[in-house]
């Protein structure tokens, strides 16, 4: 067939199409293919024409046709990946959703919509990879209970618990405690898909922790009188405004010493987070799609930035900033942990947070892994800096609270798996009573 009449046949294929004549155009695309096996436009053709009456194995074959001829093909990789999921394929659809977002020209408006339905794909087949891998992940979670308790030298006791809203787990490690055991207190309300990266989490931060502790340098943080002196500097504005709306001088002080504590724990979590989060993505890929579903989860339920910088009521716009750019280099570590499956950090493009959290990513991007004991502090240290709130804290021995974390929540309302959970499987028979 001349290159010309295959020109003439693509258009009446076409023609056949717009029509609704789906067999006329795909006995032209079928002549064409005959002719001419890699001729992209009839590929195309016959794809969507396989894809739209059903034959999904056919439509499989031939968008692996167009990717041996187009790899970069995002149309393609998305629909090739559909089809995989439909099919019972998460891992092979994933790896293509992987491919397509590591590829994708993102500001191409021809790609636009296939991001915004590759998306939610994405989460779908991470969900069918976390509950085929529930099992493999609840026994790593159990190695990793071993390996902490060997390094640290205490046992880790899991029990579960009603917390307080939002909260999935409270850890009190021997070291803060005094007690000869690490206490995880675990939510029961966590489903039972998302509680392997809890624990892993949990256990990890543990881990750090002990690694301070036989080097000599473990530390506790604290937020003292006279730093909490200095934070409370930063809400001048917003005590003043409460004042004005007739609140008492004691009222303002506990809002305001409340809030400051929140900006302090926030501080000094969210750099330990995120090395947390990276060994848990490094040290344990059986829960991979877990961790994906529960920090996919918790960011969707993050305000916009967009939004806490329009409420003038709030606080100063600085405490506004810092809070949003500690959020965003935790959406940028997500969004880096998982192939760019996610796009949680494009909220803060063009913000007046951008330039602060940028700072604050670079610092990240240049620790080194694995970290030294004690490196972790460093990085607390390096993040106050950046932000300005060095002196709102200080480091020393001794006792200090638990740390809380709060987990995403399920989408749907599933019946809980029938295999036993994490936190089932690590409750010591002996340690159950009061939690």
């Amino acid at each position: 067939m001349k290159k010309q009449n295959t020109k003439n046949q693509v258009i009446r294929a076409c023609v056949c199409l717009e029509r609704g004549d789906s067999p006329g155009a795909e006995r032209l695309a079928r002549q064409i293919l005959a002719a001419e096996p890699a001729n992209r436009s009839a590929l195309h053709i016959l794809a969507g024409i396989y894809l739209s009456t059903g034959r999904q194995e056919q439509a499989a074959k031939m968008f692996r046709r167009i990717l041996k001829i187009e790899p970069g093909n995002a149309d393609a990789q998305f629909n090739l990946a559909s089809l995989l999921h439909a099919s019972q394929q998460p891992e092979e659809s994933l790896a293509l959703l992987e491919q397509l977002f590591g590829t994708v020209e993102r500001s191409s408006p021809g790609t636009a919509e296939i991001l915004r339905r590759a998306y939610p794909l994405c989460e779908e087949v991470q969900r069918a990879l976390a509950v085929k891998n529930h099992q493999a992940a609840c026994q790593a979670v159990e190695a990793l209970r071993k390996e902490t308790e060997a390094l640290s030298g205490h046992p880790v006791i899991v029990a579960l618990d009603n917390l307080t809203s939002g909260v999935g787990a409270l850890t009190a490690s021997a070291h803060i405690s005094g007690q000869p055991w690490h206490l995880i207190r675990f939510d029961r309300s966590v489903p039972d898909i998302l509680q392997p990266p809890i624990l892993a989490h949990e256990l990890l931060h543990i881990q750090l922790e002990a690694r301070s502790l036989h080097a000599g340098k473990a530390k506790t943080f604290h937020l003292t009188d006279k730093s909490l002196q200095f934070v409370l500097r930063f809400y001048r504005p917003w005590m003043n405004q409460l004042r004005r709306q007739g609140w008492s001088g004691e009222a303002v002080r506990i809002a305001a010493s409340q809030s400051a504590n929140n900006l302090i724990d926030t501080l000094y979590n969210a750099p330990l987070d995120l090395i947390v989060e990276t060994q848990v993505r490094q040290q344990v890929p059986e829960m991979y799609a877990a961790q994906f579903l529960a920090a996919a989860k918790f960011r969707a339920e993050v305000s916009q930035p967009s939004l806490l910088l329009s409420i003038e009521e709030e606080m100063s716009r600085r405490l506004a900033c810092i809070g949003l750019a500690l959020d965003c280099v935790r959406a940028r570590q997500h969004d880096r942990l998982f192939g760019r499956t996610t796009a949680f950090a494009s909220a803060y493009d063009y913000t007046e947070v951008s330039p602060l959290a940028a700072k604050l990513w670079d610092r990240w991007e240049a620790f080194v892994f694995p970290p030294a004991p004690a490196d972790e502090y460093r990085l607390v240290d390096d993040f106050a800096e950046i932000l300005g709130l060095r002196q709102g804290y200080e480091w020393r021995t001794g006792a200090a609270t638990s740390r809380r974390v709060k987990p995403p929540q399920p989408r749907n309302t599933a019946q809980p798996s029938t295999n036993s959970s994490p936190a089932q499987q690590l409750l010591p028979q002996s340690k159950q009573q009061g939690y």
